[in-house]
């Protein structure tokens, strides 16, 4: 689990693009230290942050989405709602689960675990 911004923003706000900008080159060689076949994105934190031209959108369309970017061919990109969207809206739940299910039969499909 990796946070696109290493620290805690006041308040619990959310980050702002400086400040995302600032751990972006941290989150980038995590990345490239662990080079996972599959990213699950918690949030629409995390999809903006790593994927720039989505600008405007709908988590509610978003999630359950998998992609690519060109700056990570080899890596399957897929966007979850984050936690605490569950916590103050339990009706995500169910697509939540349905998404989770989705990202496990993929990792099965990849044989990620032999």
């Amino acid at each position: 689990i990796l946070n696109v911004v290493k620290c805690r923003a006041p308040d619990n706000r959310v980050p702002k693009a400086e400040e995302a900008a600032a751990c972006i080159p941290f989150l980038r060689k995590q990345i490239d230290l662990v080079s996972p076949r599959i990213i699950a994105l918690l949030g629409a934190t995390s999809l903006k942050h790593m994927d720039s031209t989505r600008k405007n959108f709908s988590m509610s369309d978003e999630a359950g989405k998998f992609f690519k970017l060109p700056s990570y061919p080899d890596i399957e990109f897929v966007v979850l709602y984050h936690p605490a969207a569950l916590l103050y809206n339990a009706g995500l739940k169910r697509d939540m689960w349905t998404h989770v299910k989705r990202l496990r039969k993929r990792i099965d499909e990849l044989d990620l675990f032999g």
